[in-house]
């Protein structure tokens, strides 16, 4: 009884680390559907876990400028830094609003987060951030056909195309990076 716990535990695991590498894959099905079956009984739990994961991403991100900002090589490079921190930083202030009306709670950011990390060069970072604005877009994307919340898809739509502006304009710093 124990190891069939133990394997549907590791399973559902498994299955949200696909979810956010991935989200358009499915590889453990029976744990997607058990783990649907239960934001059933707990009805918007869901979003809130979204709107969680997607608070924590654009702080780290926006850590991870703010880290950077003064390794740019150019004086432009540094402003654009400058700026995409602070539209990371809006942008979790608007998700923790979000949070808020839904929730009728205060979002606390995680103490524990992963902080970001120093030790990669400027391109090394850029590469990162794209990456990460780009999974952010991504699930963004697939977060706003799950639910089914007019206004909840609204602003996972809006989060979409905002974090994939931001994947542009690193990908633009990228590029000038890699010319010189």
């Amino acid at each position: 009884m124990a190891t069939e716990k133990e394997t549907a535990r590791n399973a559902v695991v498994c299955d949200r680390v696909w979810q956010r590498v991935a989200p358009e894959l499915n590889p453990y099905p029976e744990a997607r559907a058990a783990q649907t079956e239960e934001r059933r009984e707990k009805p918007g739990g869901a979003v809130e876990v979204q709107l969680a994961a997607f608070i924590e991403d654009a702080l780290w991100q926006q850590g991870l400028y703010l880290t950077y900002v003064r390794r740019g090589p150019t004086t432009e490079a540094r402003r654009r830094m400058q700026k995409l921190a602070g539209m990371c930083q809006e942008r979790a202030r608007r998700l923790m609003a979000v949070y808020f009306v839904r929730t009728g709670q205060a979002y606390c950011p995680k103490a524990g987060r992963e902080k970001p990390q120093r030790d990669l060069s400027w391109r090394q970072a850029l590469r990162l951030l794209c990456q990460e604005a780009e999974s952010c877009a991504r699930r963004c994307g697939c977060a706003s056909h799950s639910v089914e919340d007019e206004g909840i898809q609204a602003i996972f739509d809006q989060l979409s195309r905002d974090w994939r502006r931001q994947a542009e304009t690193v990908l633009m710093l990228l590029g000038q990076s890699l010319s010189q």
